[in-house]
């Protein structure tokens, strides 16, 4: 079985290279989607990326009923306001609407149109043309490297290359024109400024290591380095403007204090061992510890604060619960298994849970459960069948083939 999806998803990937992904960014310097209207065929991918502050994306059917399928973000455990990821495939056309639960009421929402047919940005029927990361739709082209002609076309089928041809496809890294006409932050053309995590847009510059000057620069074209000078881009690690002006949850610059899943604004501090006092902390700079101290991050796993007021329930209702739903819609608790007896004990919550010498605890969705995903049925209705929905809407099987009766 583990063959036969390994040759599925190569598969897959491979007949999936077209599609297109899309990237929303999601708060930064203002409550807002960015782009907040999408038009993609069926198929593309949407990343969401929160770039700053407190947000999630909420596009269920609970919330916009006409939705044809839910997506929600980030994942469960995830916080909010931490710098998340969250990719949706859209595999049935229609109309999606989604909110920021926190900002819905400032207007924070999006809408992603998924077109039933697949063309490509230049409205062909399963074209080669992409949009590129300026928001461009380009085409792939003929091009003739000994008179240097280029020639764009719709799409590849039929093509038949001459003798000095090559055909360039729109996303490949010889492409001239592929992210040649973008604006950083900064509005310059190609520029090299990119927004940080505090959302500013900083800006790549020329340092000199003798004189410690710094000469900020819109863009690197035709720039030539003095012998005593580096350049120095946005976020290299290097670069002491990158992020230096992050406030966090409870409003100090560059502290350390994060929101935990609970929504809860958690502090670092500092802990004896000995007295078991605790003292909350700002930030860490210029801290000295004694030989009986500790420093315990806000979302250290010994941190007894972190995630202790959540009033969430989990998909049993049991308050600060372990159930998770799994990709097939089921409620899955968390369990002890003997491995012994070979008894499964399940449970509604860790808390002050003791294991025997011959127990361990199994997580809903640890890999070693053979309840997870247990109880899915794909696109044909089977019981954990193999027939995936293809990039055109099509419920395709798995089969034998035989090469010699083909």
């Amino acid at each position: 079985m583990k063959k036969i999806l390994l040759i599925l998803s190569i598969f897959i990937t491979y007949v999936s290279s077209s599609q297109t992904s899309h990237m929303v960014l999601v708060g930064g310097s203002g409550d807002i989607f960015y782009p907040s209207n999408l038009n993609i065929n069926i198929g593309d991918t949407v990343n969401f990326h929160n770039i700053g502050g407190y947000h999630n994306v909420n596009g269920a059917q609970s919330t916009y009923p006409s939705n044809p399928a839910s997506f929600e973000g980030p994942a469960i455990g995830v916080p909010w306001s931490s710098n998340w990821w969250m990719s949706v495939v859209f595999t049935i056309p229609g109309t999606y609407d989604y909110q920021c639960d926190p900002h819905v009421g400032m207007g924070m929402v999006g809408q992603i149109i998924v077109q039933s047919q697949q063309t490509d940005c230049n409205g062909v029927a399963n074209g080669t043309s992409l949009f590129d990361s300026c928001g461009v739709c380009q085409q792939a082209y003929i091009y003739n490297y000994f008179t240097h002609v280029a020639t764009f076309v719709n799409d590849t089928a039929g093509i038949v290359l001459g003798p000095t041809e090559m055909l360039v496809m729109p996303n490949n890294p010889m492409n001239p024109y592929w992210n040649s006409s973008c604006l950083d932050c900064n509005g310059v053309a190609n520029g090299t400024s990119i927004i940080d995590s505090c959302g500013v847009c900083q800006q790549a510059y020329i340092y000199n290591y003798i004189t410690h000057a710094s000469t900020f620069v819109n863009d690197t074209s035709d720039l030539v380095l003095g012998p005593t000078e580096m350049l120095v881009m946005p976020n290299d690690p290097s670069n002491p403007y990158w992020n230096s002006n992050c406030t966090d949850c409870n409003g100090i610059l560059n502290g350390t204090s994060i929101i935990d899943s609970c929504g809860v604004c958690q502090q670092a501090y500092i802990y004896n061992v000995v007295t078991h006092a605790v003292t909350f902390l700002d930030d860490t700079n210029n801290i000295s510890l004694d030989p009986t101290e500790i420093l315990i991050m806000p979302n250290n796993p010994m941190n007894p604060y972190w995630n202790s007021n959540c009033s969430n329930v989990d998909c049993n209702g049991i308050l600060n619960g372990t159930s998770i739903i799994d990709s097939c819609g089921v409620c899955q608790q968390a369990y002890i298994y003997n491995y012994i007896t070979h008894a499964t004990t399940f449970i509604n919550d860790t808390s002050g849970l003791v294991l025997g010498p011959t127990e361990m605890l199994v997580m809903p969705n640890d890999p070693s459960n053979p309840y997870w995903n247990s109880n899915c049925t794909d696109c044909n209705g089977i019981l954990n069948g193999t027939s995936i929905i293809d990039s055109c809407g099509v419920c395709q099987q798995a089969y034998i083939y035989n090469v010699v009766t083909h």
